[in-house]
């Protein structure tokens, strides 16, 4: 996909360090997230359109289930099959980083977890001593997800494993092709439960000679006994909170505290928004099936994942493609560093672009220093830090290497309404600007933002309260006269469009695109996952990051990050992408080194180096 050889020359005459790169500089290659209806009309043009096979498909499912649950089990790759290679590879936590660049991926927020967990202990590889036969449970409901774990239990038996399959459905309530592969365990003589009442007649209860009946009691001890559980209970067209028999289903696996691998996605999560309406599957891993889908990465069903995997099932990208040409994209930490500029060995400070952060107030001077200084880790050359008189010090005692410039203030400690000009004419000999970090909330400053932005000369990053100088009124950023760079968390998205925090983070994505629509610009939301949203409908999901992040001033970190990829020649959806994968690898090899708790802004800064070049081999291994 990238050639280490060649790159994109910028405006400034840097170079990304080589990728195949679409419109706006972000891979064309990268990843696509589908939601379900996309991944229908995925499916259903590659079985109607191009000939193949439904039973197929999962067939193929259920032989990636069952390679991964084999090696979960055992530990191996062979024998059942290679599990490296374009079948199955895992997505978060990324291995490249201290795997080298033969795995692919990216690492994910964890919450600072070293490893998979279930019933609240670590799960790690092997789950079974060698010379024991592995012991399996396969929970299947009574759609297509149910089909591919009943083909997972039928490679796995046949793979030397101790099969239950336990079958929330009726026998004559499933779909042809699950139907078939019901037929086909039973005919192999698998151990197959239907969960019943207490007291119920075992002959209207069974409804099918090769199933046996069970209640509660000899479900919990068939689950109990597992090592590892396979979750294919409910598939991704599910909305709503689960109905009996399943949510009892859904809490019968939860209560077991086995290790859970779900069958594309953890039975109870909405496909489209992460929400868990009601009771969810806590997985250990999930493996996807064909392509992501939008619950890997929004929470709260991202938590519900454990471990992310992606299979292929030969589904052709072309399908894919139809079904979802304005489809949600992942972009790894090889495809982001392949964005970052590489300035020539004669460059010198004035060449490798020039930045103005435009912040700070009495009661909050550390912010723009800390983005000041992130732009200068970032690779810009020369960084002018612009904050009202009152900050001036702070600022100049925290970055020596800053150029301070101290503007008339309000009373209120903030800037005034004649620090307009002098922060204009600044401007105008930079190449981005940085506007937002601890500017405060008064009449002034933000009057004094709003103008400012309306004759900006150059790019620039919007953020913290440069947002919220915009609140309720986020068509206003539309008439500015340069491309801009939002990066808020959940709340100042929320105040920039008239809405509150919930309503933003129960529809992460919607947020994104409506903040897209109503602006006109690029939006950076952040958080576990963050999402880029560009101009032309495109939206990037970020997988880096830790809770080490999620401290005071590291917003500011990236805001810095960004004015100085700008300043170096990106475009704002490059420079937003790169810089928020940048980030969150930095906050992720922060939280490896010192712990994820504790972990201060300005820690980050002298990680940005080390991660850049890591970031820049990636790019052309």
């Amino acid at each position: 996909m990238r050639d280490a050889g060649q790159g994109n020359v910028t405006q400034t005459g840097l170079t990304a360090a080589g990728g195949v790169l679409a419109a706006g500089g972000v891979p064309s290659a990268a990843q696509p997230v589908l939601t379900a209806a996309q991944m229908r009309a995925a499916e259903a043009t590659a079985i109607d359109g191009m000939g193949i096979p439904a039973l197929l498909l999962m067939e193929n499912a259920g032989r990636a289930v069952a390679l991964l649950a084999w090696h979960l089990l055992t530990g191996a790759e062979g024998g059942a099959g290679a599990l490296a290679g374009p079948v199955l590879r895992r997505l978060r936590p990324w291995g490249g980083w201290q795997g080298g660049a033969a795995r692919t991926g990216s690492q994910a927020y964890t919450g600072g977890q070293t490893g998979p967990t279930a019933g609240g202990r670590s799960v790690t590889p092997p789950l079974v001593p060698p010379g024991r036969r592995p012991r399996v449970v396969a929970a299947a409901g009574k759609g297509n997800n149910g089909g591919d774990a009943l083909a997972a239990a039928r490679h796995l038996a046949a793979w030397g494993c101790d099969v239950t399959v336990i079958l929330w459905a009726r026998p004559e309530e499933l779909p042809p092709d699950a139907r078939l592969n019901l037929t086909a365990v039973e005919r192999l003589g698998l151990r197959v439960l239907r969960p019943v009442a207490e007291g119920a007649a075992p002959a209207e209860a069974a409804g099918d000679r090769a199933t046996a009946p069970a209640t509660p009691a000899e479900v919990a001890a068939a689950l109990a006994q597992a090592d590892l559980i396979l979750d294919g209970l409910l598939g991704t067209g599910v909305r709503g909170a689960p109905r009996e028999p399943l949510a009892g289903a859904i809490q019968a696996l939860a209560a077991s505290g086995r290790p859970i691998l779900a069958i594309d996605l953890p039975s109870g999560v909405n496909t489209d928004t992460g929400a868990a309406p009601g009771p969810a599957v806590p997985a250990t891993w999930t493996l996807a099936l064909g392509a992501p889908k939008p619950a890997h990465f929004l929470y709260p069903g991202a938590g519900y994942c454990g471990e992310l995997w992606l299979a292929e099932i030969g589904i052709p990208g072309a399908a894919i493609a139809a079904a979802a040409p304005e489809a949600l994209r992942l972009v790894t930490p090889a495809e982001a560093g392949a964005l970052l500029p590489v300035p020539p060995e004669d460059a010198h400070k004035g060449s490798r672009g020039r930045v103005l952060v435009v912040g700070g107030s009495r009661s909050m001077p550390g912010a723009p220093a800390l983005a000041g200084l992130a732009a200068l880790r970032a690779g810009a050359g020369l960084v002018h830090v612009a904050v009202p008189e009152p900050a001036g010090d702070l600022v100049a005692m925290r970055g020596p290497e800053l150029i301070t410039l101290r503007l008339p203030a309000a009373p209120d400690g903030g800037f005034g309404a004649e620090a307009l000009a002098p922060a204009l004419a600044a401007a105008r000999g930079m190449q981005a600007v940085a506007i937002g970090p601890g500017l405060g909330t008064g009449a002034a400053a933000r009057g004094m933002v709003r103008e400012l932005v309306a004759s900006l000369p150059v790019p620039a990053v919007l953020d913290a309260d440069g947002i919220r100088a915009f609140a309720g009124e986020p068509e206003a950023l539309r008439g500015c006269p340069v491309p801009l760079v939002l990066t808020p968390h959940p709340g100042e998205l929320a105040a920039l469009l008239g809405t509150d925090t919930a309503q933003v983070q129960a529809d992460r994505l919607g947020a994104v695109a409506q903040a897209v629509e109503r602006t006109g610009q690029t939006v950076v939301l952040k958080g576990p996952h963050t999402l880029v949203g560009a101009p032309d409908g495109r939206v990037f999901v970020n997988l880096s990051g830790s809770r080490a992040l999620a401290t005071a001033g590291s917003g500011d970190v990236l805001t810095g990050m960004v004015a100085a990829l700008l300043a170096q020649g990106l475009g704002p959806v490059e420079a937003a992408v790169a810089a928020v994968a940048w980030h969150g690898l930095a906050g992720e090899r922060l939280g490896e080194r010192l712990g994820p708790d504790g972990v201060l802004a300005g820690d980050l800064l002298t990680e940005l180096p080390a991660v850049r070049r890591e970031m820049r081999r990636l790019a052309t291994a």
